[in-house]
């Protein structure tokens, strides 16, 4: 919070005060405020964006009543003598300053500012960068599947329900650009405006069906950053307007904020090229800015990375807008924790390639958890964390150890959620060993199979008699306890066991043998 901020730092470099002798307030936030209608903080710069001198009045008593810090209007407003009269600071823009530049001021100069607000919380709650929290909020809000592109039209992120819109749409999702013809013919409309475009339905050259549309362009000042489009059933209300606009602006701020500007498939082609260890691998990562030594990191939820039914389009993009969205997640928490990180989302997985210069393997561990502590509410996360690679040639082995832990942790009891390939050494075997079986197409044998099958003829409890013993040690005290019988009854079932399974218990060889099918089959 900084007294009389406006007044001295701003003036005359980025506004000029139209009151002076209005007294400055402390500031703590910034508002951008396209009309009269005004919900803020106390203490927040109200940026007028787009108000006209005639609106400026009530804007000013409304920010009045909001216990406001100062109202700044553009160049071209020229208030009236009431708006003068205020008891509120009121300030024009400086020439040559334009809106962008006299917030990046702001927020620059008051550490810890809170970012321009919307009033619409869900908007200002989205977090620093989270292009992918953002269009899933205002999918909610204007109740539309939405994309956010880039300035060259790649498709930056995309929230649910796309299945709801037409091929345009999934052939943008799916290339990461929209179509060059669709892009011809609509374009020119949507940046020639400052507001929410209605694009009616049409169709593409070869006839397919082109949904009504809802664009907005997304600029920094005069520079255009991308734009918002939203496939929609029928023209926009005014609401629908009003939230688009507040999202557009909201946008802005995140699309500097985010960490992926360079071209998304770019990316991941060169966190593939060293992931694979391929020859250009050296290459790619130095254009990836990767530090040695390094990890990798590899994450998967329960199921949802996996591969769907061939034409399930809707689970496809439901999977793919998950990894892309755990991708930026994870690349901006481990960023925030100083953890130099690249991140992308490769085939059914995401990967991250951490620096370990100024970290050690347990500090990014503990970021991981920190991390599935927030990704992992909803639906389970699981990650790997491969071997540390002091060469770029080592990092094919990290991402095979980090791939080989986050499976193992999927197929454990979800107790753990995040751990280095190293420590899960025993259990990944077991996992490896199952997955060669099934592939095989081979099922438990021998004493184990006959076991088994007397179990399911006869609903007996043997094999659960069996793993209770051999947890125990050979205590049937304890062993019994374990599964709640009298020890003699559980005496009577063990020798069963050896009976039905033809064994003999006391053979250490055989022991092993069937505790390993036990862990592998169970």
């Amino acid at each position: 919070m900084v007294d009389g901020l406006l007044t001295t730092a701003l003036t005359p470099a980025v506004a000029t005060p139209l009151n002076p002798a209005a007294k400055a307030r402390p500031i703590r936030a910034v508002v951008i405020v396209d009309g009269p209608e005004l919900t803020c903080p106390e203490d927040s710069v109200v940026l007028a964006i787009g108000v006209p001198a005639g609106g400026v009045p009530a804007l000013l008593r409304e920010a009045t009543r909001a216990r406001a810090a100062a109202v700044v209007v553009g160049r071209a407003v020229t208030p009236d003598p009431e708006a003068l009269r205020s008891e509120l600071p009121l300030l024009q823009l400086a020439d040559g300053v334009d809106w962008q530049h006299a917030t990046t001021v702001i927020t620059g100069m008051l550490p810890g500012l809170p970012r321009p607000l919307t009033g619409v919380q869900a908007l200002d709650e989205v977090p620093d960068g989270d292009l992918y929290a953002l269009v899933e909020v205002i999918c909610e809000l204007i109740d539309a599947p939405v994309t956010i592109e880039d300035r060259n039209t790649h498709v930056l992120a995309f929230s649910a329900r796309q299945e709801e819109a037409d091929v345009v749409r999934i052939d943008s999702i799916l290339q990461r650009m929209r179509p060059y013809d669709y892009v011809e013919t609509s374009m020119d409309a949507v940046l020639s405006s400052r507001l929410p475009m209605y694009l009616p339905a049409g169709r593409t050259p070869d006839g397919g069906e082109v949904m009504p549309r809802m664009a907005i362009a997304v600029r920094d000042g005069a520079h255009l950053l991308g734009t918002i489009w939203a496939v929609m059933q029928a023209p926009p209300t005014a609401d629908q307007e009003r939230l688009f606009t507040a999202a557009a602006q909201v946008a802005e701020h995140h699309m500097r904020q985010a960490t992926d500007q360079e071209e998304t498939s770019q990316l991941e082609e060169r966190i593939a090229a060293v992931l694979d260890g391929r020859t250009d691998a050296r290459e790619a990562a130095a254009s990836l800015g990767i530090a040695l030594p390094a990890l990798v990191i590899c994450v998967e939820t329960s199921g949802a990375d996996l591969p769907g039914p061939a034409g399930d389009l809707a689970g496809y993009l439901t999977r793919l807008g998950w990894r892309n969205r755990v991708c930026a997640a994870l690349t901006m928490h481990l960023q925030g924790a100083g953890v130099p990180t690249v991140a992308a989302s490769v085939g059914h997985r995401v990967y991250a390639i951490t620096s370990l210069i100024h970290h050690d393997e347990a500090a990014v561990l503990a970021a991981c958890n920190q991390f599935n502590e927030v990704a992992g509410t909803r639906t389970p996360v699981f990650a790997g964390l491969g071997r540390v690679a002091d060469t770029v040639e080592d990092l094919r082995r990290s991402r095979e150890d980090a791939e080989l832990a986050a499976r193992t942790l999927r197929h454990l009891d979800g107790s753990r959620r995040v751990a280095l390939a190293e420590d899960l050494l025993v259990d990944s075997l077991f996992v490896e060993l199952r997955a060669q079986l099934d592939a095989a197409d081979r099922g438990p044998s021998g004493a184990y199979e006959r076991l088994l099958a007397y179990d399911r003829l006869r609903g007996a409890h043997l094999v659960e008699t069996l793993a209770a013993w051999l947890s125990a040690l050979g205590d049937v005290t304890k062993a019994a306890a374990t599964v709640q019988v009298h020890p003699n009854t559980f005496r009577y079932r063990l020798m069963r066991v050896e009976e039905v399974g033809e064994i003999d218990l006391t053979d250490p060889e055989e022991r092993f043998a069937l505790n390993l099918q036990h862990r592998l089959f169970h």
